[in-house]
């Protein structure tokens, strides 16, 4: 009679151990998985919980692919040249020039459709446009924004100053 049983233990002798560890969590990277693998019967077999499985319940079955988490409710479909999927939590991990929560940004200095065009603004000199280019701002002009706007005399005094953004007073 189990009633008579200490913790633990089942059976009518007695005699079968099951002690399901506390429901906590046991995390490795960013998978946290329950530490209970299993939960005790009535008569004291172990009944695998979640993705558990195996007579000691220590085999994890796999997500389907495309899924993934601890109970595989997260999916993710990875989108070459744009974004993979973290194995353990499925998460979209960014490629190339792509940035964002969902990777439908471009990171940092790029722009385009599939964000492979570069555009670097330098400093208070510059900035980038609506198409990437670089576009000159207050007395800069040039290429590369390094030349200032002017008379030639002023203009050859402020670039040899590097300095444009005030008037130079002659």
């Amino acid at each position: 009679d189990c009633e008579n049983c200490s913790p633990y233990f089942y059976g009518t002798d007695c005699n079968t151990h099951c002690e399901a560890v506390a429901n906590r969590s046991s995390c490795s990277g960013t998978l946290c998985l329950p530490s209970a693998k299993y939960t005790c019967s009535s008569n004291g077999s172990k009944e695998c919980v979640g993705r558990w499985s195996g007579e000691e319940c220590d085999i994890l079955i796999p997500c389907p692919e495309g899924s993934y988490g601890w109970n595989c409710s997260t999916k993710c479909t990875a989108v070459v040249g744009k974004f993979s999927c973290e194995p353990n939590n499925g998460s979209r991990v960014c490629e190339g020039n792509w940035a964002g929560t969902n990777c439908d940004n471009c990171s940092h200095d790029h722009y385009g459709e599939d964000c492979g065009k570069y555009c670097k603004a330098a400093n208070n000199r510059s900035r980038c446009g609506d198409d990437g280019g670089l576009e000159c701002v207050g007395n800069y002009s040039g290429i590369n924004c390094s030349d200032c706007e002017g008379f030639l005399f002023r203009r050859l005094l402020r670039h040899l100053l590097r300095h444009c953004e005030s008037e130079v007073q002659l």
